[in-house]
């Protein structure tokens, strides 16, 4: 059997077996967790050749906000050919399949975060503009009571989270936020997810690794940043002119001339 399809239930060991092979940074334990949580065959598009998977990508439901229109999408999420196969147009073809299906589902657009920024060109041949954009802030200097007023986020915070982002996000297209999402990236992230608090609210939220700050927002947000990554360049929602750190794809004409309207932000995925 060769061609494009959904995976099939027990085929989760074949694509932990790609995944090691294609994003070997990750660890066993970070694709378990994908596995567990996120994972689910009917969004896993694959490529058999004689029956065996030879590139895979997940098509995981999303939504995108602009004002109070939510419109249904799809993240493109661990897009991966086996390294003897790349180069043989076998992602294109789960890319172009899993457009197909996202307009059978209804589906207004097609997202995704590039690792690298050398992909957009690679996506772009799919009708993937770099329309997501992130700004990238110079570390503030001097923030001396910021670690008296920060703390770990905690599931009780999800609604200031939610606020501090919505706020910030206002007038984009954006991706859309619910409770069990912002769950998951505390999961995620554990003791790199904080908050300021001041005056008994929480004024920003940072969320941050081994790469930095990959998200802070809030009126507090310098000062966090600051606090959470000394030094380092930590990254914010955009304006128009900001770097691009993914990639959208329009999948009907309509919801094409929406995102030519304003800034488009997609973060905090699993990226």
């Amino acid at each position: 059997m060769t061609g494009a399809q959904f995976a099939a239930a027990g085929e989760e060991e074949r694509l932990l077996e790609i995944y090691r092979a294609c994003f070997p940074e990750d660890g066993e334990a970070f694709w378990r967790w994908i596995f567990d949580r996120v994972y689910r065959p009917e969004n896993t598009l694959v490529f058999r050749e004689n029956g065996q998977i030879t590139a895979s990508l997940q098509m995981i439901p999303c939504q995108m906000r602009l004002g109070d229109r939510v419109l249904d999408a799809h993240y493109i999420y661990a897009a991966s050919t086996v390294p003897e196969r790349q180069g043989r147009g076998l992602m294109g073809r789960l890319l172009e399949l899993a457009a197909e299906e996202g307009r059978r589902r209804e589906q207004a657009y097609s997202v995704l975060i590039t690792q690298e920024d050398s992909l957009q060109a690679y996506y772009a041949r799919f009708g993937y503009r770099p329309r997501l954009l992130a700004r990238f802030e110079q570390p503030q200097t001097g923030a001396p009571d910021a670690a008296r007023l920060c703390r770990r986020a905690e599931e009780r915070d999800i609604p200031a989270l939610n606020e501090l982002y919505e706020q910030a996000a206002a007038g984009m297209l954006h991706g859309v936020r619910g409770a069990a999402h912002w769950r998951m990236q505390l999961e995620l992230f554990g003791a790199g997810a904080q908050v300021l608090e001041r005056d008994g609210l929480v004024a920003a939220y940072a969320f941050s690794d081994e790469r930095g700050v990959m998200e802070a927002a809030g009126p507090e947000a310098a000062a966090l940043a600051a606090y959470a990554a000394p030094g380092e360049i930590w990254r914010t929602l955009p304006g128009p002119q900001d770097h691009p750190i993914g990639c959208i794809r329009p999948l009907n004409q309509w919801a094409g001339q929406l995102m030519e309207q304003t800034v488009c932000f997609l973060n905090l995925m699993y990226n």
